[in-house]
């Protein structure tokens, strides 16, 4: 019994950042449903995005399978996770922000769907600037 409702907190949680993405950004986010071979939760505006919902947080463990997933993919890699009553926070890799470092950083979910409108004015304002 305990693990199907971890199993239906985890699709929770998916749901729960597809639907803060369609939002924010008009679109039609879903969750994979069959991640059999591994892989990313969300995939969405050049991101892999894994999304945990647990109490016990294994946070290491979540950004190698991310990062493992983004590898594979080429795309943004991002960890959302949160516990029961505490905001969602998003992990992203400093250099994703324009920090020369390979390591991670951690956002409030606002800052994060901030630096989403940010980067993509930027790759806009940058492919203009080529025209």
């Amino acid at each position: 019994m305990k693990r199907k409702s971890a199993k239906n907190k985890g699709k929770s949680g998916e749901n729960e950042i597809c639907d803060i993405l369609n939002d924010r950004f008009l679109l039609d986010c879903e969750r994979r449903y069959n991640q059999a071979c591994g892989g990313a939760d969300v995939y969405e505006l050049g991101m892999a995005i894994e999304v945990k919902r647990h109490e016990s947080l294994t946070i290491n463990k979540w950004w190698n399978q991310v990062l493992e997933a983004s590898s594979r993919t080429g795309r943004i890699p991002v960890l959302a996770y949160r516990q029961n009553r505490i905001p969602w926070t998003i992990c992203l890799s400093a250099n994703n922000i324009g920090l020369p470092h390979t390591s991670r950083i951690s956002l409030s979910l606002d800052d994060w769907l901030l630096w989403i409108e940010l980067h993509f004015q930027y790759l806009s304002d940058l492919e203009n600037s080529f025209r």
